[in-house]
């Protein structure tokens, strides 16, 4: 029982001895009521919440939009370069109601995570100076600009790109693991090439994978399975005016899972965008239908007992999204069918939707659903169990569907404007 009176006297000494042991505290901030109150709804990576509360000091972050005075909307789309487009949309509320501005900066490929982070934080505190003018904070307001220079910058635009707006990348996978009764290993390579200008876009692109998987069955025999996927794709598409496009797309290979040697396709592609594209961060609606050639060579006889085969095909799609500061959606809907055979089509629809109800209150889903006609590849004969098991090879089936829901409910405090990352490296809470 000594244990009690010995904890009551460290507690007593560190009671004593902390207050002059600790650092004076850092100097205040203006109240939260005071300051600017801003939504972050920031929907692209590269986001970092204690980093902005750590820049912007001018601000206070709220839980809710509901509560803000601006909603700060940053969403993003990949550019020509393999680099992002990331828009930024101060959307005001409040006293600020009916103000609405929007900022729109450009990345290029393969930068830093720290550089995209304070990119997006830089060009958020232009946007909210404007607003933070209005607020009882505006006295203690600076903006120290530390861009490059002008002139240096007008250089680097003119100065010639050797590469002529060619982007390459290449890549490679691969892993393994094993048990002592079985062994997988896949292993899988990529080239993308792409040339993106203000009237036309050429892409070309191939890859391929190699999956291998072993298995001791109950008679001490071993059951090796292969699976080959490989082949190359191209496309090029002219920009035919604020909302038509046009182009040709191809694409030639090899998988062992849909029965196929070898296919290849080639065809014409027409599309009608509702908005103009300059609006492709915040919402989209387009059309688009394809008039191609296919041929395969099939590995096995098929089910129409085919050994190869060429057909005319078509397909149309319509797919529409949008970013709000009530939530995201997304839509498509596609149809494809064989014109020596209507009967041979294919129907599906898909989308996901994240929906803000009310203060606190989120509402995610998502589903998909097709209707399948056209399994020209299926081989003759069942699937044996190991094929099934094994995923060696497609099923026959009449459809394809899933889907996904989540809610989520947070309250409490409005504001939430400290960072203290103390002890976040035990993880756990």
């Amino acid at each position: 029982m000594r244990f009690f009176p010995t904890v009551r006297a460290l507690y007593a000494a560190l009671v004593v001895l902390l207050p002059a042991a600790l650092p004076a505290q850092d100097p205040p901030r203006p109240a939260d009521a005071q300051m600017l109150r801003v939504y972050l709804d920031c929907r692209t990576w590269g986001c970092d919440r204690d980093l902005f509360l750590t820049e912007v000091r001018f601000v206070s972050l709220t839980r809710d939009r509901a509560d803000a005075d601006v909603h700060l909307l940053v969403t993003a789309l990949n550019n020509g370069a393999g680099g992002r487009q990331i828009t930024l949309r101060f959307i005001g509320a409040g006293a600020f109601e009916g103000r609405a501005d929007t900022v729109v900066t450009a990345l290029p490929p393969n930068v830093a995570d720290d550089r995209t982070r304070r990119e997006i934080i830089r060009v958020a505190k232009l946007g909210l100076v404007r607003y933070a003018m209005q607020t009882a904070t505006a006295a203690g307001l600076r903006l120290d600009d530390g861009g490059v220079p002008a002139a240096q910058r007008t250089a680097q635009l003119r100065a010639a790109d050797p590469w002529n707006f060619w982007v390459i990348s290449v890549g490679a996978n691969g892993g393994a693991n094993a048990e002592s009764r079985s062994s997988r290993g896949n292993a899988g390579a990529s080239l993308n090439a792409r040339r993106v200008t203000d009237a036309w876009k050429i892409n070309v692109a191939a890859n391929g994978n190699y999956r291998q998987s072993t298995y001791q069955l109950s008679d001490s025999t071993r059951s090796t399975y292969i699976l080959r996927d490989y082949g190359g794709r191209g496309r090029i598409v002219r920009n035919s005016g604020a909302h038509w496009s046009t182009g040709v797309i191809g694409n030639i290979g090899h998988t062992d899972y849909a029965n196929q040697d070898t296919y290849a396709r080639l065809g014409a592609t027409v599309e009608y965008s509702i908005f103009p594209w300059s609006q492709a961060t915040t919402r989209q609606l387009v059309a688009a239908w394809q008039l191609a050639v296919q041929h395969f060579e099939y590995q096995q006889t098929t089910i129409y007992l085919k050994d190869h085969e060429t057909r005319p095909h078509h397909s149309a799609i319509i797919a529409g999204s949008t970013r709000q500061p009530w939530g995201n959606i997304d839509l498509s809907a596609n149809w494809s069918q064989y014109l020596n055979d209507l009967s041979k089509s294919h129907m599906g629809i898909n989308g996901n939707a994240s929906l803000r109800i009310t203060r606190g209150l989120s509402l995610n889903f998502g589903g998909f659903a097709s209707r399948v006609r056209d399994q020209l590849y299926l081989p003759a004969g069942d699937a044996t169990d190991e094929q099934i098991l094994t995923q060696q090879r497609a099923l026959a089936t009449s459809f394809v569907r899933g889907g996904s829901l989540s809610v989520s409910y947070t309250f409490g405090s409005i504001y939430n404007t400290i960072v203290n990352p103390r002890l976040d490296v035990m993880g756990g809470f």
